[in-house]
């Protein structure tokens, strides 16, 4: 209960008190409410799984988890089959904390043939020379989780390059390469085609060809591909 009187001038306020001298709630009070605090759990590997493989490991080990990163995207008719990745966890696998705070890499999208380098052609010093591959550019996109989306290189094909003199169609060197090989092809400095056909792609039941022209100054290595456009 509060009194107050007035004594020579000075107004006194006492409260009464409760039990064991405490003093009463003031009316309205609100508590707090009690906030339990997670229970430490031993973390498992969770860098470089997807994050819906992420969160199934983290539950059987009773672990809360914590998204950062990237935001995650609903799946869509581009991403069937590709989900994102996770790129870090805190604290690492095997290690025990409250909660794992995982950082989620981006979705990155490109194309499923990414072709040749850009900027060809490319010139190096060094002896006269052409360094040349096959390769299929194009065709639908091709997702990726990457921690920074970055061009996805180009691998080259089978088959055989043709270097021909264009004013006579005279055939200057050949060179067969394998899957992810290029060729090195010593060459006089001058103006040559360049002729590669296919081993792995066929058009209308033959083997694929495309052609592109190069000029080979004197004293230089020069990066010349050919490729195939695909839808």
């Amino acid at each position: 209960m509060r009194r107050s009187c007035v004594c020579g001038g000075v107004v006194a306020v006492s409260l009464a008190l409760g039990p064991a001298g405490s003093s009463a709630a003031p009316a309205g009070a609100v508590k707090r409410p009690h906030r339990p605090r997670h229970a430490v759990c031993r973390a498992p590997r969770l860098t470089g799984l997807v994050v819906t493989v992420a969160r199934i490991d983290a539950a059987k080990a009773s672990c809360v988890l914590l998204l950062r990163g990237a935001p995650v995207q609903s799946p869509t008719i581009q991403t069937i089959g590709q989900q994102q990745t996770i790129g870090q966890q805190i604290p690492r696998a095997g290690q025990h904390g409250p909660l794992i705070t995982v950082l989620v890499n981006p979705l990155c999208f490109g194309q499923a043939e990414p072709g040749p380098p850009p900027g060809e052609p490319i010139a190096e010093p060094g002896a006269s020379e052409l360094v040349s591959g096959l390769f299929l550019a194009g065709g639908p996109p091709f997702p990726t989780s990457a921690p920074t989306c970055v061009a996805r290189p180009g691998v080259p094909g089978a088959g055989t390059i043709t270097i021909t003199d264009p004013a006579s169609d005279a055939v200057i060197a050949t060179a067969h390469v394998a899957n992810g090989q290029l060729a090195t092809i010593p060459l006089a400095p001058g103006t040559y085609t360049i002729t590669g056909t296919f081993a792995d792609a066929t058009f209308n039941g033959q083997d694929g060809q495309a052609s592109a022209s190069v000029t080979i100054p004197g004293g230089e290595i020069i990066r010349q591909d050919v490729a195939i456009n695909i839808p």
